[in-house]
Order: structure tokens, then sequence, then C-alpha cells
């Protein structure tokens, strides 16, 4: 009985160090690197909604907004699109979800409401602690 124990307790962690599954890391949405692998995949080919596209708040805070049917179309929706970021802090990958609200240019996230001024300028406004902070996105694709 000790000997299956000790031979068990050796072959046990090998199996864990051997197998890949063990320590691969998850690849959100298989290998997205930039704007381009995004437009790849979700946009080309395919009429968007306002919304949707590559926004840009500067070239180190890029995200992409994509409608949870495209990214999800086999699973029941709860939500109306997400935000993948593509550059910026946090970590890259599947971000927030989007509602949209009784009005066709406003969307809904958490406590943040994002606003289309125009085709091409996305507002987000939210408040931290009571106060409102703002920040403005220019749409880098789909050129308008």
């Amino acid at each position: 009985m000790l000997k299956k124990m000790i031979i068990s307790m050796i072959i046990f962690p090998l199996v864990l160090l051997f197998t890949s599954t063990c320590w691969a890391e998850e690849i959100p949405f298989g290998n997205i690197t930039g704007p381009n692998d995004v437009i790849d995949k979700f946009f080309i080919g395919r009429t968007l909604d306002p919304i949707e596209g590559v926004w840009a708040q500067d070239p180190e805070k890029v995200m992409a907004i994509v409608k949870s049917t495209v990214l999800f179309p086999d699973q029941p929706q709860s939500h109306n699109y997400y935000m993948i970021r593509i550059k910026g802090s946090g970590k890259k990958g599947l971000g927030p979800w989007f509602d949209r609200t009784e009005y066709d240019f406003c969307f809904k996230e958490g406590k943040a409401i994002y606003k289309l001024l125009s085709p091409n300028l996305l507002e987000k406004t939210y408040d931290v602690n009571s106060w409102p902070f703002n920040e403005i996105f220019v749409r880098v694709y789909p050129g308008r």
C-alpha cells in the first residue's frame, strides 16, 4: 500500500509537469495582437452597427467594439456588444459588455455611458467618487 502511494506521489506531479494544459495561458480570441487582427476576424464582409469598429483614444489606448452575436454566435446573448482591448492598460482581450439604451446613439456599460457624438466620435462618461470623467475615442475602422 505504501509502495503504491509513493509511486502515485511521484507520477502525479510528473504528469502535471509534462501536460501542456496545466501551464497553458489562454490566448483571448485566437492570437489577436492588433487592430488588423480584429478587423480581419470580426468586421470584414459584413455590415457593422454604428457603434461597432475600432476606436482609439490615443495610439496606446485602442479598443474594438463587436456585436455579441458575432463573438459568441452559438450562445444565448445577455448583452448587445463587447469591448476587446487591443492596446492600453489592463489585459488584452475581452473587456466589458455594452447594452443599448432607448436611444440609438447611447450605450451603457455598468456606470459608464458611451455616446456616439458623430459617426467618428465616441464619448465615454462615468463617475468616480462623484467626479464625472469624460474620454473621447476616435474611430479608426471603418473610416467614414
